[in-house]
């Protein structure tokens, strides 16, 4: 059995999962997620892997993990602090893999004969490139949670130059990852609009008040404002064929899930302080925090 540690927002869910799935095909074995750590811990995040439609192959536990897979165990979080790889290590010694660093790390090869323990981010498209059909096959949406978001669906679906606009503020508002200015936004606008023959945006955002105040434009606008769950947002997201991102995971898999020859503007950083460069395209249309096209 797979164990994986799932922690934080949808984003980082998702990028959980699709890191065990990669496991999976090297070792043929059941995967199971763990939330007892995002249950008991996490008050802002709920578990949202359950909307999609690979809860069908998957299980669900609550069960505490072991210590060197937990990460708010008090051993692990001594060794954490002092070194990330010694943690690693310890972590490989019980056919485990457990890696929050930025930088990209190689896996490694598991006994299939043993469970398998798994925690981190993997926030990287190189971990589940290779395997991009499967998972939009599981992060479908469940039937009845598309039913609730049928209307758009239908219209985004009828736009050929759709462009998903998504703004993340909420707990970014004054913080390092607060590097989307209106300056960015409205560059992006810009240029995305200047290549599509008839473009017409969708927003998506945490905060539409401040959005509809600040974020206008010439083209046709559509601020998706009815209050949908975010897997249904992320969802309608998807169905875009354009894309102007914020740096959020939850924005990266919105345009990662969409199977289009796409458009993809992104900030030309992820973090302030860190150059996180680990979730970047080649493809990908970076423009400054001064609205500059680099």
């Amino acid at each position: 059995m797979i164990y994986v540690n799932i922690t934080g927002g949808l984003g980082n869910q998702l990028f959980q999962y699709a890191f065990a799935r990669k496991i999976q095909r090297e070792t043929d074995q059941n995967i199971t997620l763990n939330i007892f750590e995002l249950q008991k811990y996490d008050n802002k995040r709920r578990f949202e892997l359950d909307k999609f439609d690979l809860v069908n192959h998957v299980k669900i536990s609550g069960q505490k993990p072991p210590w060197y897979v937990h990460r708010r165990s008090i051993v692990g979080k001594v060794i954490r602090k002092f070194s990330e790889r010694v943690m690693f290590s310890i972590g490989l010694l019980h056919n485990s893999c457990v890696w929050y660093g930025e930088k990209k790390i190689s896996i490694p090869l598991f006994n299939k004969d043993k469970d398998i323990y798994i925690g981190g981010y993997w926030q990287m498209g190189e971990y589940s490139n290779d395997i991009i059909e499967e998972l939009r096959l599981d992060f479908t949406l469940q039937s009845q949670y598309r039913e609730e978001v049928k209307k758009w669906e239908s219209i985004i679906s009828n736009v050929e130059d759709s462009v998903c606009l998504h703004i993340r503020r909420g707990d970014y508002v004054g913080t390092p990852y607060e590097v989307c200015t209106i300056k960015y936004y409205e560059a992006g606008i810009k240029y995305i609009c200047a290549k599509l023959k008839k473009p017409e945006i969708f927003v998506f955002s945490d905060d539409m008040e401040w959005t509809k105040k600040n974020i206008k434009c010439s083209e046709n606008i559509n601020y998706i404002d009815e209050g949908y769950k975010g897997y249904q947002d992320m969802y309608l997201m998807s169905l875009c064929h354009n894309f102007i991102i914020s740096n959020s995971t939850f924005s990266w898999w919105g345009q990662h899930l969409s199977d289009r020859n796409k458009i993809v503007i992104a900030p030309s950083k992820w973090h302030k302080k860190i150059d996180n460069i680990s979730l970047y395209e080649k493809s990908w249309i970076l423009i400054t925090d001064k609205g500059e096209v680099l």
